[in-house]
């Protein structure tokens, strides 16, 4: 087994050493390229390209090593330091400066990129030196060919004429430290521990078609061969070392497996003894089966008697919601009812202070019209006035007349009875009315007479109405 496993190692060292060593030459012409088409579906959405680099050629104004065209310049690469683009991005355009090495010398290139970053990074010689953001969301466009050795239109301007060595494409974003590993390990390195995402191979590329002038070259010479093939039996070295081990640890667990045979040996005997004791406890399960069937007959019938219960609580339920009902209808009317009796007893309470205060301005009428009575010492005319004194003595006709005069007889405020008259009538009975005055002639004379207001009414018709009276019957003023 020993001997198999060192023959599997070793074959893949020597079978490589055909292919994976070998560099290819790009002459001046701009007919000096490789292409085909090729599925980048595994680089949609994040890819590696890592190769090495020989500037030779220096009259193209832009040369490019690797173009890959699908609706525009989705990935651009040259060996100057001038293309260096990916989806379609140009913001590490023009970075010249940044390839320092002689022309003639090999370089590694290495640039990175995924649309979960929208970071491009551009590796020379393993290092970190420029980096630039892409579009959000931007990925690869398929459907494109690949080109080496210029651009897909063959301008003259951008022939490489150089060489190129181990171009692969990888569809991850590798780690600074693999780029590091891959730099360091120069020419001679070998990809096989990449051979999970190194998808384009340089391999696969070698064995495509060519035009024009582009041949192989042999890298590493046959002394750095030889070297790698030591590394690599040194590698299987340590690999059937640790074979032998494994190989010890196997024989451990041989022995363990006996041990787990014998226990289960053991588990099986006390597995026959639970056997009867399971068959008891099956008999004691249909027994209970039974008592369970019982019991799921008398639930039903509970479950019967609950429906009618619940049935008849409905009923409750519904003639509840319709007394609720009546009570609330109920309680709306009360509201309405007593709002109206409010408002009636504020009615009643605004008629009953009027009645108070009507009572007692009658009160005080009365008492002005006892006080009044003997009018022998009457002087002030509000009191003759009082209208229940004029409703009781005067006819109606006049008790209306005289009361229109109740403003005009508040300027006399301060006169006596005779004057206040007296100047009411000339101020207001020029062209008397002969009933009103005499009603008022005969009334007064009659409750007058002796007062000092007789003679006053007497001594005021005697002088004002004695030749000017409009009256059919003349009344006689001094009866």
């Amino acid at each position: 087994m020993f001997l198999l496993f060192l023959c599997i190692i070793y074959l893949p060292v020597v079978a490589s050493t055909d292919k994976q060593y070998t560099a290819l030459h790009f002459g001046t012409s701009n007919s000096d390229y490789i292409s085909f088409n090729y599925d980048m579906a595994p680089f949609r959405d994040s890819l590696s390209i890592c190769t090495w680099i020989k500037r030779i050629y220096t009259s193209s104004s832009y040369p490019v090593v690797f173009h890959y065209y699908a609706s525009g310049h989705e990935i651009l690469i040259g060996p100057d330091g001038y293309h260096n683009r990916v989806v379609g991005d140009t913001g590490l355009e023009n970075r010249r400066n940044l390839v320092t090495v002689p022309v003639g010398t090999w370089f590694s290139y290495c640039i990175t990129w995924s649309v979960a970053s929208t970071t491009i990074k551009l590796y020379l010689d393993g290092d970190l030196v420029a980096t630039d953001q892409t579009a959000s969301g931007r990925r690869l466009t398929m459907g494109g060919q690949l080109w080496f050795g210029g651009l897909y239109s063959r301008n003259s301007g951008h022939v490489f004429g150089g060489d190129l060595y181990q171009f692969n494409v990888y569809s991850n974003v590798l780690e600074s430290a693999e780029i590091k590993k891959i730099a360091d390990g120069g020419l001679c390195f070998d990809l096989e521990e990449f051979s999970d995402t190194r998808i384009l191979r340089w391999e696969d590329i070698l064995d495509r078609s060519r035009s024009g002038s582009v041949s192989e070259v042999e890298v590493c010479t046959r002394n750095e061969l030889i070297t790698r093939l030591r590394e690599s039996q040194e590698k299987v070295a340590n690999v059937t070392g640790r074979l032998n081990g494994t190989e010890a640890q196997l024989s451990r667990s041989e022995e363990k497996v006996e041990t787990l045979a014998n226990l289960l040996n053991s588990t099986q005997e006390e597995l026959d003894s639970s056997q009867l004791s399971f068959t008891e406890a099956k008999k004691q399960l249909n027994v209970t089966n039974e008592k369970l069937v019982t019991t799921e007959e008398e639930l039903k019938g509970v479950t019967s008697d609950l429906e009618e219960v619940t049935a008849e609580l409905e009923g409750v339920t519904a003639e509840l919601e319709e007394v609720t009902a009546d009570m609330n209808r109920t309680e709306t009317s009360l509201e309405t009812v007593t709002g109206d009796l409010n408002s009636t007893q504020a009615e009643l309470g605004a008629v009953s202070d009027h009645l108070e205060t009507c009572s007692t301005g009658l009160k005080d009428i009365g008492r002005k019209f006892k006080d009044s009575r003997t009018f022998h010492n009457v002087t002030r005319w509000d009191v003759l006035l009082t209208p229940p004194y004029f409703n009781k003595v005067f006819s109606n006709e006049l008790f209306r007349k005289l009361t229109t005069s109740w403003n005009m007889l508040e300027r006399f405020v301060g006169m006596n009875m005779t004057e206040g008259v007296i100047q009411h009538f000339r101020y207001f009975h020029r062209e008397p009315q002969c009933d009103v005055f005499e009603q008022l002639s005969h009334a007064m004379l009659e409750h007058f007479k002796g007062t000092e207001i007789t003679s006053g009414l007497i001594a005021h018709f005697k002088e004002t109405h004695t030749e000017e009276s409009e009256c059919e019957n003349d009344t006689d003023t001094e009866s």
